[in-house]
Parts: structure tokens; C-alpha cells; sequence
């Protein structure tokens, strides 16, 4: 089975981030972001740990990332 993104190049930016919408772009900028906080990293997984296992559920439907 082929990838449906198969083709997909990174040549122009343009093309490549086209299928993306903008909240979809928004979240990966808002997630890149945080890489530039050392206790994001730190923290971070110990906290997802600890969300999963209170199965903490956040509801994405509400939130503009």
C-alpha cells in the first residue's frame, strides 16, 4: 500500500505545507515553539505520564491551538 504522501517534497514550502490547514500549521508552530523552553522538555513526559494514567481527557474539539 502506498503512502498518500508519497510524493510529498520539502523543495517548496509552499506545495508541501498545502494539504495542512491553518489550525493544523498553528499547532505545529505552537508545539515547535515550546521546544525552545528546557522544562517543556523536562517536564513534559513525566506530566503526559501522570495525564494517561489520571486518564486526564482534554477535549481538542474546544480548543484553538
Amino acid at each position: 500500500m502506498m503512502s498518500p504522501h508519497s510524493n510529498l517534497s520539502f523543495d517548496n514550502t509552499e506545495v508541501a505545507f498545502k494539504s495542512k490547514s491553518n489550525a493544523a500549521l498553528r499547532k505545529a508552530s505552537w508545539l515547535f515553539k515550546s521546544f525552545d523552553f528546557p522544562i517543556t522538555l523536562s517536564w513534559g513526559p513525566i506530566l503526559a505520564k501522570i495525564t494517561v494514567s489520571l486518564r486526564f481527557k482534554i477535549d481538542y474539539q474546544k480548543h484553538n491551538f
